[in-house]
């Protein structure tokens, strides 16, 4: 009976020192999924276009920050908001932190717009974004707040 308490013992303190490895901390996790949502979320961007990325990646009452432009209140119009943009819109987040209670973090990283001019000349644009997140009740997270500008091509 001693040995198989001291076996189950073994077991519980090693798989509690797996689950609290250095470098694997909630927070640590917590980046990388905010990491990996930011780029899911350039993926749906590229293939369903802006419109339809936002409107599937902010919250209800999310707001973005356009360059040059008032502030867009709501998920619905943000998504009406970029209905015209009809060039590729992709970003690469290129770092993620996350507060301390895990429940909100942000992103930022650098973009790019590929579309055409008035005058249906090709235009390729470059800029940086930083993007405010909160995690939901279900465990995922939405932007809810989104602001980029310009800045000249990477060297």
């Amino acid at each position: 009976m001693k040995a198989t308490q001291n076996t189950v013992l073994l077991l519980a303190i090693a798989i509690s020192g797996c689950a609290t490895q250095p470098g694997t901390s909630e927070r640590d996790r917590a980046r990388g999924d905010l990491l990996a949502t930011d780029a899911a979320f350039s993926k749906k961007s590229e293939a369903k276009g802006a419109a339809t990325a936002f409107y599937d990646y902010m919250a209800p009452n999310a707001t973005t920050l356009p360059a040059g432009d008032q502030p867009v209140h709501g998920r619905e119009a943000i998504r009406d908001s970029l209905s015209s943009v009809k060039g590729l819109l992709k970003w690469r987040p290129i770092e993620a932190e996350v507060a301390a209670s895990v429940d909100m973090g942000y992103t930022w990283g650098t973009y790019e717009y590929q579309g055409e001019d008035p005058d249906k000349n090709p235009v390729l644009r470059y800029g940086k974004y930083v993007t405010i997140w909160k995690k939901q009740p279900d465990g995922s997270w939405k932007a809810i707040v989104d602001c980029g500008n310009e800045n000249p091509p990477p060297q």
